[in-house]
């Protein structure tokens, strides 16, 4: 949605889609935007406005109002134009700030694993070393000892004339 203001806030005109959600119902030329928002997010408006008329350059604010029962964010964009009128670009920035929001909540927790498995790891660094030659429940000296059995138990024993070629020869056939 495209406004244009005076230097007070009052709108001259809009362009874009009839803001019947946004800025209330009914004709907006006339009428001031910050009388049509909250009065938080009007104080904001007003405040930008005044930055605006002060530094003339471009002032971008963002506030939320309640809409059908849900909290919706907004971004205003408050642009001089001639000294004596604002152009605002009024955008729905609902989603995005939803998903920062998300993204915050994630990092928070990504933080909070991160810190029990330091204090995890510092635990166990802390713990007396165990002997794990002897220890039966260690998995690989239980994997090698199972394969040394295995090895000395199944294996043939070649006599001195077995090579690898006799027994890699089709039957029948020796090379």
């Amino acid at each position: 949605l495209f406004l244009r203001l005076d230097t007070s806030g009052c709108i001259l005109d809009y362009h874009g889609p009839q803001p019947s959600g946004l800025l209330g119902v009914g004709s907006l030329p006339g009428k001031r935007i910050q009388d049509l928002v909250p009065a938080e997010a009007g104080h904001h408006l007003d405040k930008a406005i005044a930055r605006v008329k002060k530094s003339g350059a471009m002032v971008a604010v963002e506030f939320s109002l309640p809409m059908k029962g849900l909290e919706m964010f907004f971004e205003a964009r408050l642009i001089p134009l001639h000294w004596k009128e604002i152009i605002v670009i009024l955008r729905d920035i609902t989603e995005r700030t939803r998903a920062e929001r998300r993204v915050h909540q994630y990092a928070e927790e990504v933080q909070e694993k991160n810190a029990e498995l330091a204090s995890a790891l510092a635990t166990a660094r802390a713990a007396p070393p165990r002997s794990r030659s002897r220890c039966s429940c260690w998995p690989r000296a239980a994997a090698a000892r199972a394969w040394r059995r295995w090895r000395t138990a199944s294996r043939p024993r070649p006599c001195a004339s077995w090579s690898w070629k006799a027994c890699a020869a089709p039957s029948g056939r020796s090379s």
